[in-house]
């Protein structure tokens, strides 16, 4: 898994916009959510800009709960946080 490769923490580029991750593009919030489920996202904060990820990580969330029915991209992380316990965290984190 891309977790264990030490290279990718330093190298790995997946931004459809820019040349280096802008954490702001669906492919970059798809990835770095990924990261955060597996629990690595902060062996790469030096590839993402992961500021703006959290800004809109909560929204994003709800996003993929919202169409994981519809998008098998979402789906798959969907299904991916219902397994690891990370849906219930996060929303045990939303409560007031």
């Amino acid at each position: 898994m891309i977790d264990e490769m030490d290279v990718a923490s330093r190298h790995l580029n997946v931004c459809i916009h820019y040349i280096h991750n802008c954490g702001k593009c669906s492919k970059c919030k798809r990835t770095l959510l990924i990261l955060d489920i597996l629990g690595v996202i902060d062996k790469y904060k030096n590839v993402f800009k992961l500021e703006y990820f959290y800004s809109v990580k909560d929204a994003y969330i709800n996003k993929v709960i919202a169409k994981n029915g519809s998008n098998e991209l979402l789906k798959e992380i969907y299904d991916e946080m219902v397994k690891t316990k990370y849906l219930d965290k996060w929303k045990e984190s939303q409560s007031p």
